[in-house]
């Protein structure tokens, strides 16, 4: 093996030697070319293209090892920076500003594939067409897996379902599970598609979130599919609940109605338009519902008002404007207007009152019988009709009925003022015409006996026909005598 390094300078890169022996080594100086030879003597080049110092083949074995300064072979195909940035496909591996990046580029997409052996076993893919990165696992039982401190927290399997802190999602046929407690999600399909959280694996008694039920419409759907309730709350304190039931509770945790309203303090709630329409009802102090000073608090049935309070407090009934002023109560109806009756009387007892057809002002009982006003009357006036009556007798001896009623000056022994009145006393009237009077309370402490004076009437009547009969007798006999003498 020769020692010696022979030196060869030419002006051109075909200047070759025209022989080296097997070991010895040529340098070009000025073609920065290196050539050795070979066992046949025979010149081959070792390095150098003759426009710089890169190399034509090259080969080693152990650790090559060098500056800080530029690698760049294959024209950008495989590039480092003075930062110590890879760029595999670029020669500007360093475009986001991070130190020690690697920076992968290609004239159409960039891909990572990762291989165990021949396998290939995933890619990191980057489309130029449509912007997308793809992190792709590639056997048909493939997963990802995403781990902290070597531990794995999440995975995608084969099938498209995702598992937090669990390694086998499908175990429970959802796309997501998450631990001991599981949610899943449909994000599209034939099906519905729903977000599900359950828990301890109680499957079927999920709160499910879907958009469509059974794949039929694009309605909005949040329920617990368990028989319980669903609680709704802010700052981990409960405000509202829907109950097994459908009842809705706020303020409450075990509502009896559909909706109930409940505050210790007090409940306000106002609905409005957020313009010229508010409805509040308070329950601070008693029930108030109160509407806007510029609007009217309306109540109807039917789809129909049928009674209104205006904006200046007037209760107006079947009309929607005041027909009377000054007035607070006005009602409108086809039939009169009130009916009263005392809670013990008897059943089927009662009066009704107010206007009827001919604007007369009446005041009848059950059976239509009463008194009324007539319009522009000044005095009450009773359906006297005989067509409408039953005679069963006249009254008799009704003068000296009548004689026997105490006709008096007094007061009411409640009146503070002590008014003077003209009187007959009810008890004189119930021995000689008793049905003028009324017995109220009877058979209590508080029984008094009650005078319709206008009943009367047809008593004193009756008294004057037997005296003026008596009299035109007492006329006869005297025109009689006067005749005899």
């Amino acid at each position: 093996m020769p020692t010696t390094i022979k030196l060869k300078n030419s002006v051109t890169t075909t200047n070759v030697p025209s022989s080296l022996a097997q070991g010895e080594v040529a340098i070009n100086v000025t073609d920065k070319k290196v050539w050795v030879g070979n066992a046949a003597t025979t010149p081959v080049q070792l390095l150098g293209t003759g426009a710089d110092g890169s190399f034509t083949n090259l080969a080693y074995t152990g650790t090559l090892t060098g500056g800080t300064g530029i690698v760049n072979l294959g024209s950008g195909q495989l590039y480092k920076d003075a930062s110590g940035n890879l760029g595999i496909g670029t020669a500007s591996p360093n475009s986001a500003g991070v130190n020690k990046a690697i920076t992968i580029s290609g004239t159409s997409n960039a891909i990572l594939e990762l291989n165990g052996g021949a396998t290939r076993a995933g890619y990191l893919f980057a489309s130029t067409a449509t912007g997308a990165t793809i992190l792709s696992s590639v056997p048909a039982s493939g997963i990802l897996q995403f781990n902290t401190v070597d531990t794995e927290r999440m995975r995608i399997d084969s099938s498209g379902n995702v598992g937090i802190g669990t390694s086998s999602p499908a175990t429970y046929g959802q796309v997501v599970a998450f631990g001991n407690g599981f949610a899943a999600a449909c994000a599209s399909g034939t099906t519905s598609a729903k977000f599900e959280v359950f828990s301890n694996g109680q499957t079927n008694n999920q709160v499910t979130l879907t958009q469509g039920f059974g794949g039929t419409d694009n309605i909005g759907y949040l329920f617990n599919r368990a028989n319980a309730a669903f609680v709704f709350g802010t700052n981990n304190t409960e405000r509202m609940r829907i109950d097994s039931s459908g009842n809705v509770g706020i303020g409450t945790s075990s509502p009896s109605e559909k909706l109930r309203v409940q505050n210790s303090t007090g409940v306000n709630t106002t609905f409005t338009n957020n313009v010229d329409a508010d409805l509040k009802i308070n329950l601070t102090s008693g029930v108030s519902l109160v509407s806007p000073s510029t609007g009217v608090l309306a109540l109807g049935t039917g789809n129909t008002e049928r009674m209104r309070i205006d904006s200046s407090g007037n209760l107006l009934v079947g009309q929607t404007a005041q027909f009377a002023n000054p007035t607070k109560v006005c009602v409108s109806a086809s039939v009169v207007g009130f009916a009263a009756r005392h809670t013990s009387s008897a059943s089927g007892k009662y009066f009704y009152f107010g206007p009827d057809q001919n604007n007369s002002f009446i005041v009848y009982n059950q059976s239509g019988t009463g008194v009324y006003l007539a319009d522009g009357g000044t005095s009450w006036t009773a359906n006297s009709d005989e067509r409408v009556k039953d005679i069963i007798e006249p009254i008799t001896d009704a003068a000296n009925k009548v004689s026997t009623l105490r006709a008096v000056i007094g007061k009411y022994k409640t009146d503070e003022e002590g008014t003077r009145r003209s009187f007959l006393i009810a008890q004189d009237v119930q021995a000689v015409l008793p049905e003028a009077v009324t017995v109220e309370d009877e058979g209590q402490d508080t029984e008094k006996l009650l005078l319709s004076y206008t009943d009367v009437i047809p008593l004193l009547v009756a008294s004057i026909k037997e005296l003026k009969a008596e009299l035109d007798a007492t006329k006869a006999e005297v025109a009689a005598l006067k005749g005899a003498q």
